[in-house]
């Protein structure tokens, strides 16, 4: 009996599920919807309904890159299998979980949890840096040293890997939404006005010392307002907010094994995910990193298109080798 590897990206904004056999079958939001006798009455892109909205609760059930309401994540993954995936009479389905590598004891059960309870038989859990490796190499398994950051919504994991295993790394919380949403605040406070992501875009085009106008709403009154701030005040926020980032990317730098610094000098780090997508971030990135940025084309897809390459490979030597947390690996969280 032919398997078909069901792959399972579970952001905490959008979700993506991969099949070996037939492609894509869900990139949606990564949220559920209930009435108030909790039956679910949308999900995904479904939820932006309005009148769903005024009538329904919204549960989100991603938070910080992991599981935050497994009940909802189930009901959302069973719904989604039920009404996209056609599974063939002559295939075995094996579900496969992209995971950061650096998820607690307490994730890992909330997760466990959700896939035993799909019933489609053994799940297997690989790091998502295997993913990553793969999109830009073709496959796991290259020899050498790789310096790599996942950026998301929610969390961002910083891996210094040596022939695709995890040697060290780090982690931050709260990842981009935190950065994001510690400047519009600051945007408030300093300057009592409501800002959209388009604003933090625009600064960056601005050059320095250039005055900016702002347009947004008043804290409070709603009404519509601009101001005027200079591109120095941007910088500054940016930079400051962006210093746990840098601070952790240079930790990880002081891991490399001298006889390795010269390796890692030559190839720099490589950055994937959907926030790199965004100007603003990957411009306060590459301004505070002294080191060498690489980038792929669509960041934002990194991981689905590492699925792509090892469903298209050895699916079974890639699973047996991968799956599951390289316990050994030093972590700081």
């Amino acid at each position: 009996m032919k398997r078909d590897f069901l792959f399972f990206d579970l952001g905490t904004e959008t979700l993506r599920i991969f099949s070996a056999q037939n492609g894509l079958i869900f990139h949606g939001p990564s949220r559920v919807a209930y009435n108030e006798n909790g039956d679910v009455t949308g999900y995904g892109s479904e939820v932006d309904d309005s009148q769903l909205l005024d009538r329904n609760s919204v549960i989100y059930p991603i938070r910080n890159g992991n599981v935050a309401n497994h009940h909802a994540l189930l009901d959302l993954l069973k719904l989604i299998i039920k009404d996209a995936y056609k599974k063939s009479i002559t295939s075995r389905v094996v579900p496969v979980f992209s995971i950061s590598p650096f998820s607690t004891n307490v994730e890992q059960r909330a997760l466990m949890y959700v896939a035993d309870a799909l019933e489609l038989g053994r799940v297997l859990f690989i790091p998502e840096y295997v993913f990553q490796v793969s999109s830009i190499f073709g496959k796991p398994g290259i020899q050498g040293l790789e310096f790599l950051i996942q950026t998301g919504i929610g969390r961002i994991d910083i891996c210094l890997v040596n022939d695709s295993r995890l040697i060290y790394g780090e982690t931050l919380k709260g990842g981009f939404e935190k950065i994001q949403k510690k400047i519009i605040r600051f945007l408030r406070a300093d300057w009592d006005i409501d800002v959209g992501k388009k604003t933090l875009n625009a600064m960056f085009e601005a050059k320095e010392d250039e005055e900016i106008i702002i347009n947004g709403r008043s804290k409070m009154t709603g009404e519509p307002v601009s101001v005027e701030i200079k591109q120095t005040y941007f910088q500054s926020i940016v930079k400051m907010e962006s210093a746990p980032l840098m601070e952790a990317m240079r930790r990880v730098f002081e891991r490399i094994p001298p006889d390795l610094t010269a390796e890692f000098l030559e190839k720099g780090i490589r950055v994937s995910g959907g926030p790199v997508n965004e100007p603003w971030f990957l411009n306060a990135i590459k301004r505070e990193s002294d080191f060498r940025i690489n980038i792929t084309d669509t960041p934002g897809e990194d991981i689905l298109n590492g699925f792509r390459r090892i469903a298209e490979g050895d699916c079974e030597k890639i699973v047996s080798e991968y799956s599951f947390l390289p316990w050994g690996a030093e972590v700081n969280r």
